[in-house]
């Protein structure tokens, strides 16, 4: 591990290998702030997979709503969210089968536009 983390392809611009421990950010000062960024940014992760992150609803009834029924997130035009952020609750099992329904029904819709706008 230690030779691919000094390869010149893990080292492109902006990637950095993550610490072993938090001496890296005992460097900020244990119990500042700064440290609990850095020790959140390396080693807080979830074994979980995250969703419902980017709220599905009614543009006009739901301020809070990230992105529409067609998926289409407010304010930007031609960007879509197609993954399990938009799931407003996230299923018991394994989520995979349901993010793949979700892909497939985001291609859908992108292939209905598009076939609208060439005609």
């Amino acid at each position: 591990m230690k030779s691919l983390a000094v390869s010149s392809n893990w080292r492109a611009p902006r990637q950095k290998t993550i610490p072993s421990s938090d001496q890296e950010c005992i460097k900020l000062g244990r119990g500042s702030d700064d440290y609990y960024r850095c020790y959140i940014r390396y080693f807080v992760n979830t074994c979980y997979h995250p969703a419902g992150t980017c709220k599905m609803g009614n543009f006009a009834t739901d301020p809070k709503a990230v992105v529409d029924n067609e998926l289409k997130v407010r304010g930007i035009k031609s960007l879509r969210v197609i993954d399990a952020s938009i799931m407003p609750n996230t299923v018991s099992a394994n989520i995979n089968a349901a993010t793949l329904m979700i892909g497939e029904k985001g291609a859908d819709l992108i292939k209905e536009t598009y076939a609208k706008s060439t005609v």
